[in-house]
C-alpha cells in the first residue's frame, strides 16, 4: 500500500485576469521525499510557491497538504507546519537591528519581527539549532552584519526552529558567487545527515542541486515537462526541451551540470 503524500497538486492551473500562468499543474511529494523544482525564469515557480503557501488561489484544480484540502481548511494552521527560505523578501521585511538570536526566535513566533520575551522552552528550542550549525558564536551579532552567505543560514535555521513538516527553499543561492554557493549546500548537507525533513528546492540552476535530492519536477511556461524519480527526469531530452538548447547532460560526485553544444 503507498503512503499517501504530504503535498498533492492536483491539475492546478492559475489565470488571475484571463493570461494562464500556471496549466494543469500535478505533482507529488511523500514524506521526508526531497523534490527539487526546476525551470527557467517565468516559467511560474514562485507562483506554484505562493499557491502552496497560500496566498494566492488556483483558478481550478486541488492541492492536499497534510491530508488537509485547501479550501476546506484553515490556511493559517497549515503556514505554520511550513517553512520556507525565501531571501529576497525575508531580508527586506524582517526589523532592522534584529540579532541572530533574534531573527531565529522569530520562527517559532511565526512573526517578522520581535515582539515578545521568549519561554524557556523556545529559548531552548533557539539554542539548541544554533548549536547543531555550530553557529552560536553569532547569536549576540547583528543580523544585519552578516555576509550574505551567513545571513542564508540563518534564515534556513529560522525557518526549521519550529520543526515544520514541509521545507520550501525559493533559489537559496540566487545571489552567490560560486564559493559562497558551495559553502551554504555543504551546510544543507550536513544538516540533512543530522536530521529528517521534507523540502521542495526550488531553482534554475542544476549545478545547485544538493545531491540528496531524489525527485524532480521540470516546470517550462507554466506546464510540467516531467515529474518523477531525478534521474529519469534529468535526461538529455527532457533538459534540451527545457532551456530550448542542444546540451551535454553529466552527473560527477552527485553534481548535476550542462553544458551548451554550440556550433
Amino acid at each position: 500500500m503507498n503512503p499517501d503524500p504530504l503535498l498533492s497538486v492536483e491539475k492546478i492551473s492559475y489565470r488571475p485576469t484571463g493570461k494562464t500562468i500556471l496549466d494543469s499543474i500535478s505533482f507529488k511529494i511523500l514524506e521526508n521525499e526531497h523534490c527539487v523544482l526546476l525551470g527557467r525564469n517565468g516559467a511560474g515557480k514562485s507562483t506554484l510557491v505562493n499557491l502552496i503557501y497560500g496566498m494566492i488561489w488556483a483558478t481550478s484544480g486541488t492541492i492536499r497538504l497534510f491530508q488537509e484540502t485547501y479550501g476546506e481548511t484553515a490556511i493559517q494552521e497549515l503556514r505554520k507546519r511550513i517553512g520556507i527560505v525565501d531571501s529576497s523578501q525575508q531580508d527586506q521585511s524582517l526589523q532592522k537591528k534584529l540579532t541572530v538570536w533574534d531573527v531565529i526566535l522569530t520562527g517559532l513566533f511565526h512573526t517578522i519581527g520581535y515582539y515578545r520575551d521568549p519561554n524557556p522552552e523556545e529559548e531552548s528550542k533557539a539554542e539548541r539549532i544554533l548549536t547543531d550549525a555550530n553557529l552560536l558564536s553569532k547569536k549576540d551579532q547583528f543580523y544585519t552584519t552578516l555576509s550574505s552567505g551567513e545571513k542564508k543560514k540563518i534564515l534556513f535555521l529560522r525557518s526549521l526552529v519550529s520543526e515544520p513538516d514541509l521545507l520550501i527553499l525559493d533559489e537559496p543561492c540566487s545571489s552567490f558567487d560560486f564559493s559562497a554557493r558551495e559553502d551554504f549546500l555543504e551546510f544543507l548537507k550536513a544538516y540533512h545527515s543530522k536530521r529528517n525533513f521534507t523540502s521542495l528546492y526550488i531553482t534554475h540552476r542544476l549545478e545547485e542541486i544538493p545531491e540528496f535530492y531524489t525527485s524532480a519536477v521540470l516546470l517550462k511556461e507554466g506546464k510540467v515537462l516531467t515529474a518523477g524519480p531525478i534521474e529519469e527526469s534529468f535526461t538529455q531530452i527532457h533538459l534540451e526541451n527545457l532551456y530550448d538548447l542542444k546540451l551535454q547532460v553529466q552527473k560527477i560526485n552527485g553534481t548535476w551540470s550542462v553544458i551548451p553544444i554550440r556550433k
